[in-house]
């Protein structure tokens, strides 16, 4: 039994309403039976009646029973189809999920772990909640480990903070993963290579810190990684150069020190490379010439020296070339003159170029 103190307003002969507190007692079973048919968007409100319903929300049963009756047991929004190579989303990106889906980042810990484990295990997509956070600050809940069947899990511009839960690294069946352009701090977690099935990483526009995972070189089915606009640190690993589908590689605007992996000559499907607005030194490694699908390579603005390397030529559908803003130096490649696809090339602000034939430095 619980005690409820009901408000009563009694008229008297003016036709004045006063209100009158009665105690009512309940049966506790019965009032479990009748509020688990509330919505779960509104069960949490039953908490401020008094201390025996806060205790009831948040037990098991009555937890279990409240999404039983509202959640259905087949859930739309599970979608089939992925990024397409060219990295363009698909209009089902855009979809509206679900309002359970939505709620399961609100929810208290109990109640996302049940629709986890209970309602979700099955789920093969998540997203897009735009504008989840709006007004709070929301993070990803770390009970997402419990929905194994996820193929695409698409969070970008939601408002999300905190940090990247270790969990994700257990979502072994994920293809797409988009975490860009929310507030996302902390690193970025070690065992990111256990998704090996990945083919999309956008983590851009976060506030990430920290190394590249090494590990990330066992994703080798991905097409897209997307790691700029963010604050890592250290080198470049060169087990990215494993990634021998990847067709855009961005690490730009980063914080990234040492030199340009010679391992990035294995990318033989790379089509744009950026890796400009970061503190990279040495030289342009050659093996990069190799790339014969490259269309776009952004140096620009980082602490390169040495020359261009002479098998530049053998970048057969270079369309962008920027380098401004390094130490580079030394004698144009007469081979940049075969490049019959190049539209833009700025080789401004270095420490100096010869050019022994007629070349337009103003490419643009």
């Amino acid at each position: 039994m619980t005690t409820l103190l009901v408000t009563k307003y009694v008229t008297d002969s003016d036709d004045i309403e006063h209100p009158t507190q009665l105690q009512v007692t309940l049966d506790l079973a019965l009032l479990k039976k009748v509020f688990s048919f509330v919505h779960p968007k509104q069960v949490h409100r039953l908490r401020l009646l008094n201390k025996t319903f806060a205790t009831l929300v948040l037990s098991d049963d009555f937890a279990l029973l409240c999404l039983s009756n509202s959640v259905p047991k087949t859930q739309p929004g599970d979608w089939s189809d992925l990024f397409a190579i060219t990295n363009k989303r698909s209009s089902l990106s855009f979809q509206r999920p679900n309002e359970f889906q939505e709620l399961f980042f609100q929810w208290p810990d109990l109640y996302q772990r049940l629709y986890a484990q209970q309602f979700a295990q099955h789920t093969k997509s998540l997203g897009k909640v735009i504008g989840l956070g709006r007004g709070r600050s929301l993070t990803i809940p770390h009970h997402i480990q419990e929905m194994t069947s996820l193929v695409r899990l698409d969070l970008g511009m939601c408002g999300l903070s905190g940090t990247i839960p270790y969990a994700i690294t257990g979502l072994t069946a994920l293809e797409y993963l988009d975490l860009s352009r929310n507030r996302l701090e902390g690193g970025i977690p070690v065992g990111l290579g256990n998704l090996t099935q990945l083919k999309l990483l956008n983590l851009e526009d976060n506030e990430l810190t920290g190394d590249i995972p090494a590990d990330l070189g066992s994703c080798v089915q991905l097409v897209g990684l997307q790691l700029n606009d963010n604050k890592l640190s250290g080198p470049i690993p060169s087990t990215l150069g494993y990634l021998t589908k990847i067709v855009k590689l961005y690490l730009s605007k980063n914080n990234l020190s040492g030199p340009i992996p010679s391992e990035f000559g294995q990318l033989i499907s790379l089509s744009e490379l950026r890796l400009n607005n970061n503190s990279l030194t040495g030289s342009i490694p050659s093996e990069i010439c190799r790339l014969q699908q490259l269309r776009s390579l952004y140096l620009n603005r980082n602490k390169l020296s040495g020359p261009i390397p002479l098998e530049i030529g053998g970048l057969v559908q270079l369309r962008h070339f920027v380098v401004n803003g390094n130490e580079l130096s030394g004698p144009i490649p007469q081979s940049i003159m075969s490049l019959e696809e190049l539209e833009l090339c700025n080789l401004k602000g270095n420490a100096g170029f010869t050019c022994d034939f007629d070349f337009d430095f103003s490419i643009q």
